[in-house]
Formats: C-alpha cells, sequence, structure tokens
C-alpha cells in the first residue's frame, strides 16, 4: 500500500467515525437546555426545505438542525448514487486495466459512502425524529450571587426619582445651568442624564461655579446609572461639557485646561475637584470635565 492510499485510507475512516458519531451527538446538544430557556423562534432569510415548523415559516433548533442533518444526508444519498453512475460507466466503457481498476475504486466508495448515508439516516430517524425523548440531557446553572453594591441599571424610575430629578433640573436651570438630556426614564444609562439624588453641596457648588465663572455649564453626566463607576445618587460628582470659557476660567484659577485638571476654590470657599476626561478613557463617549464637590 502506497503512502498516498494509506492517508486516503486514515481520511476515509476519520470520516466514517465523524459521521457516524454526529446522530449520537447531535440529539443530545439538541435537547439540552437550560431548565428556564424555553426555544426561540426565528424567521429564516433563506428557508430550507424541511426545517421550518409545520404551516408556518418559522424555525428553532429543535426542527432546523434535525431538518438540516435530513437535507444533508439526501445530498449525500444523491451524490454517491451519482458516484456509482459514473464507476460503471467508466468500467463499461474502457477495457484498460488500469481503468477497470479505477472504476473498481469509485464504485466501491461510492456503495460504502451510499451504506454510511442509509446508516446515518436511521440513527438520526430512529434516535431523534422518531423517539418520544431522545437523549434528553438537562442543564440546569446554579445561580452565582455576585456581591457588590446595588445598581438600578435597567430599572425604570419611580415617581418620586423622576419629582426629584424635576425639582433639582428646575434649580439648576434657573441659575442658568444647562443639562444636555432628559432623564434616564427607562433606566437605560445612555443618551440621558439624572439629576436625582445629587447631593446638595453639588448642586449649590455648580451655581456658584456658574456666578464665578459666568461661562456656560452644560452637565452631560450626572446619576444616572450604568456606564459611569465614580458616579451616582448621593455622589458630588458631575461631567461637565468644555468650553472655550469654561477651560480659560479653570486654567486662570489654578488648574490645567485640555490637561489632567486640578483643585479650584470657588468664592464661597467650597473647593471643587476638575480633572479632564477625553473620549474613549475608561467609559467616557467624548470629552469632559468631571467635576467633584
Amino acid at each position: 500500500m502506497s503512502k498516498f492510499q494509506g492517508r486516503n485510507l486514515m481520511v476515509k475512516k476519520a470520516v466514517l467515525i465523524a459521521v457516524l458519531s454526529l446522530p449520537l451527538i447531535l440529539p443530545s446538544l439538541m435537547s439540552a437546555q437550560t431548565s428556564a430557556t424555553e426555544l426561540t423562534d426565528y424567521k429564516l432569510l433563506a428557508p430550507l426545505p424541511g426545517v421550518t415548523k409545520p404551516g408556518t415559516d418559522m424555525a428553532n433548533a429543535e426542527t432546523y438542525l434535525p431538518g438540516l442533518f435530513q437535507l444533508i444526508i439526501a445530498i449525500a444519498g444523491v451524490l454517491a448514487v451519482l458516484r456509482l453512475i459514473y464507476g460503471g460507466f467508466i468500467k463499461l466503457s474502457s477495457d484498460a486495466w488500469t481503468d477497470q481498476n479505477k472504476a473498481k475504486g469509485i464504485i466501491w466508495d461510492a456503495f460504502m459512502g451510499l451504506m454510511l448515508t442509509l446508516g446515518a439516516w436511521i440513527l438520526v430517524n430512529t434516535l431523534f425524529i422518531g423517539a418520544r425523548n431522545p437523549l434528553d440531557i438537562q442543564l440546569s446553572l446554579d445561580s452565582v450571587n455576585i456581591s457588590g453594591p446595588p445598581s438600578r441599571y435597567g430599572t425604570p424610575m419611580t415617581p418620586e426619582e423622576i419629582a426629584a430629578d424635576t425639582a433639582i433640573r428646575t434649580r439648576l436651570e434657573n441659575a442658568g445651568i444647562q443639562i444636555n438630556a432628559t432623564p434616564c426614564l427607562q433606566g437605560q444609562g445612555y443618551g440621558c442624564t439624572n439629576l436625582n439624588g445629587l447631593p446638595e453641596s453639588a448642586i449649590q457648588g455648580l451655581i456658584v461655579l456658574k456666578a464665578d465663572c459666568g461661562c456656560t455649564i452644560m452637565i452631560t453626566g450626572g446619576t444616572e446609572p450604568g456606564p459611569h463607576k465614580t458616579h451616582g445618587v448621593g455622589q458630588a460628582i458631575v461631567d461637565v461639557s468644555p468650553n472655550q470659557s469654561l477651560d480659560d476660567w479653570i486654567r486662570n484659577n489654578g488648574a490645567t485646561a485640555g490637561g489632567k485638571g486640578g483643585v479650584v476654590t470657588l468664592s464661597n470657599g467650597r473647593k471643587v475637584v476638575f480633572v479632564f476626561e477625553r473620549a474613549g478613557q475608561g467609559n467616557s463617549t467624548g470629552d469632559h470635565w468631571h467635576v467633584s464637590f
């Protein structure tokens, strides 16, 4: 036996083992599911025959995978028959010794492929499609308790929180302070700004900052849940949009505008820490001053 023939035989054995094992593994994978999760139906962009639920154009894993496997078996069977016909044609149309041996090899391989396909079809129909509860494996994932501070990310705001946000928002807007977005009513954390739970020290600090600076103050981050790890209810921290007049005022009062920032003392004696954060730094989506009162 040549080296090529030996390698070819090994490939055939590997394919044989893989195909025979697939019908045994597939039902287990198909029926494996968590105890709390149902199969999800979805609409195929390009439906295949036999993979959708009866009478609909919807499919799920339970219908799609066995249907796809049956389709593959059908294609393999057709190819095996065509290969048999091709081998028979060569055998009948030539008397050459080499062609006769080649034809025998083709016919034998096609016959084995056809038997393999038939065996796979029988296994699939016996173990999976015909069985009432085929090799059912139930997977159960124990819940993991991850300790940490409570978060309201994804939780809609309560009427009390909305009222508190409105009250603080009104106070700041009356002082000439702008807020870049409406509250996170659905708890989304992105594209919105909450002010409920902002401490009085931060509210008074913003009002005095606006009066001392005389420049535009726009809040871009407050107590909303989500990406701001240092923000939150009870934290005297906000994000403020940079602008030329604010940057100049911060620089003239001892901090570095556009750099790391620094500590500025307001007219009421309160010290405010300014830290300049750029877009992409941490969870920041834009350049801003991180202001701590």
